[in-house]
């Protein structure tokens, strides 16, 4: 069986959208923590990729997401340790179980970098965690349109979401101007979930 290092390199030559790095993925998450271990050490010295430069990015969130799953705990000390990237984390920990990277996730809601915010919002809702409700109805007034968004695509799509106390931050991001030029499709989906509630609150 290939070792970690040749399972990496696989990884890299292949990425996550490719069967045989698929396959290297699974192999190396199976070794657990040492496995991460080699897997962070070697980041630092990258082997050659052919992949595009985003699909890289994407397989390392694959890549994060899986040992999250598998080792959760390893995962989250090392990134509260600030061994790993704010961003991919945040992303990757939408495929983990436990209950403690939901924790880590809507601290994520108050990061300084929007994107940050941005990705633990995206995870949250992947999660479908009851617990992050408050939090995500909160980034509701976020000063980040991708944040505003992400949450109010969630609520259309999802009746848990849509509880009555969310109608006045709704409410201002239909009512601004800001929003009606530069967000507008934001703005028509926040009218939509207004109209909901309203509904399905008679």
């Amino acid at each position: 069986m290939p070792g970690y290092a040749d399972l990496i390199a696989i990884i890299y030559r292949y990425g996550c959208y490719q069967s045989e790095g698929q396959k290297a993925i699974q192999a190396l998450v199976e070794g657990g923590e040492s496995a991460f271990d080699v897997f962070q050490s070697i980041r630092q010295d990258p082997p050659a990729s052919e992949i595009h430069e985003r699909d890289l990015a994407e397989t390392f969130i694959a890549v994060i997401g899986r040992f999250a799953a598998k080792i959760p705990n390893v995962v989250l000390d090392r990134f509260e340790a600030g061994e790993l990237e704010a961003f991919e984390t945040y992303w990757a920990l939408g495929i983990a179980t436990d209950c403690r990277s939901i924790d880590v996730l809507i601290s994520g809601l108050k990061h300084k970098d929007q994107f940050c915010r941005w990705a633990a919002a995206e995870s949250l809702i992947q999660r479908k965690s009851n617990r992050a409700t408050d939090a995500l109805l909160d980034s509701l007034k976020d000063r980040s349109a991708d944040v505003k968004f992400a949450v109010v695509s969630a609520m259309r799509k999802r009746r848990d979401l849509r509880r009555p106390d969310a109608l006045p931050a709704l409410r201002r991001i239909v009512s601004s101007k800001a929003n009606m030029r530069h967000s507008p499709g934001m703005v028509k989906c926040a009218e939509e979930v207004v109209s909901l509630i309203q509904q399905e609150n008679r």
